[in-house]
């Protein structure tokens, strides 16, 4: 990974859930999460009955990830096999390169976008199902 999109991705995490860690509740155990007693780590993304939604949609994002890449590692393939010459070769490389900052700098944006989205909730307090009974 580029260094310097992993500093700007550790800062962008960073600055972005140091507000969220400060909040009083933050991180305890919440009913209706995994665990005995139906304890789990609190906070939205850490389970739940209302969890099964957010599931789904990091499943299948995670599946068009896994789609972008294979379809850009046969590509690639394809070019190298078609390759007749050094400079070809060297041409295919490029374009493999370009293909991978291109999705890395999408999943950035993507887990910025989730972050934010995290910030948001947290910021807003707990939910009135998230209360203790």
């Amino acid at each position: 990974m580029n260094t310097k999109i992993r500093n700007l991705l550790a800062a962008s995490i960073l600055a972005l859930s140091a507000p969220c860690l400060a909040e009083p509740g933050f991180g305890g155990p919440r009913p209706g999460g995994p665990g005995p007693g139906g304890q789990g780590f609190g906070g939205p993304g850490f389970g739940g009955p209302n969890q099964q939604g957010s599931f789904e949609e990091r499943k299948a994002e995670m599946l068009a990830r896994l789609e972008e890449r294979s379809a850009s590692i046969q590509e690639t393939k394809n070019c190298v096999n078609a390759a007749t010459t050094q400079e070809a070769l060297k041409s295919c490389r490029e374009q493999m390169r370009s293909k991978q900052q291109d999705l890395q700098s999408k999943r950035i944006d993507e887990q910025i976008k989730r972050l934010q989205e995290q910030k948001r909730r947290f910021s807003e307090g707990p939910a009135a199902s998230d209360a203790p009974l």
